[in-house]
This record gives C-alpha cells, structure tokens and sequence, in this order.
C-alpha cells in the first residue's frame, strides 16, 4: 500500500487538466484524478462553512484516498 492521497476540491476547473477525468452529475461539472486507477465507490462532494464557504470532497467517507 502506497501514500494516502488527500482530496483536494475547488470551485474552478483545474489549470492543466492533462490526467483529470470530468464527468457532469447534478448540473455540477466534476474534474477528478483517480491515484493509481482505483475509483472510490463513493465520491461525496458537499459546500462547508457558514461564514466563508468552501467545497470539499470525500472518498469513501473519507479526505484521502488509500
């Protein structure tokens, strides 16, 4: 088993997509990176934050993926 790779989730498409995958899910466009090929049987994405809200994105529960 290699390093956990942490989820990083943002508002805006990423600045070089070369190795992202992106898909459209709830009128949401999703660009993702899969470590390894794995792919998480659930992808969480959820908007944190009363004052400063921010996305995050969850894999398999969690902020990382293993």
């Amino acid at each position: 088993m290699g390093t956990p790779a942490y989820m990083h989730a943002a508002t805006e498409p990423p600045a070089d997509p070369s190795g992202f995958t992106s898909t459209h899910a709830a009128g949401l466009d999703i660009w993702y990176r899969i470590p390894g090929g794995l792919r998480p049987d659930v992808l969480e994405i959820g908007l944190h934050g009363k004052r400063r809200p921010r996305v995050e994105a969850y894999w398999d529960g969690c902020i990382y993926a293993l």
